[in-house]
């Protein structure tokens, strides 16, 4: 143990508690995104939901989930049982914009993967995840849905 951890153990804790607290959720588009899938890997739902915005919209083979409420039910779901991991490559940072590939496992065999994964951060927080091809049929046919701007 270092000696300023012996020293004062009580801030050495407080400090800690602190630095991990606040260090929740940034605003970097990329950190955001692998932030949230660690947290669904880890089965930390309550993490993985600090990094959803109000009125998010969540699109998996699973369906399309609307609003806090409905993607913490899914998140739910889809970690009972604590196998499911998730791991991301080639994420790229287009103003908000995320595009990455993406393997998700689930009892140790691959259960999909794909190279199409798109999620969009606003002010810190995930507005849309799902897949490009996904995105853009949603904003082609109502454009004015929040995670449609820029589109």
């Amino acid at each position: 143990m270092r000696s300023w951890c012996r020293q004062w153990p009580g801030q050495a804790l407080s400090l800690l508690v602190a630095a991990c607290s606040t260090a929740a959720v940034g605003s970097d588009p990329v950190s955001v995104v692998q932030g949230y899938y660690d947290a669904i890997s880890d089965q930390r739902v309550d993490h993985a939901m600090e990094f959803i915005a109000e009125g998010a919209v969540v699109v998996s083979p699973d369906g399309r989930f609307e609003g806090r409420e409905a993607i913490r039910a899914f998140l739910e779901e889809i970690t009972t049982g604590g196998t499911l991991r998730v791991e991301l490559s080639n994420l790229l940072d287009e103003g908000g914009k995320v595009s990455y590939s993406y393997q998700f496992s689930q009892g140790g065999s691959v259960s999909i993967s794909g190279d199409d994964g798109f999620t969009v951060v606003a002010d810190g927080q995930m507005v849309f995840d799902g897949t490009r091809g996904g995105w853009t049929l949603k904003c082609t046919r109502d454009a004015s849905q929040v995670f449609c701007a820029g589109y």
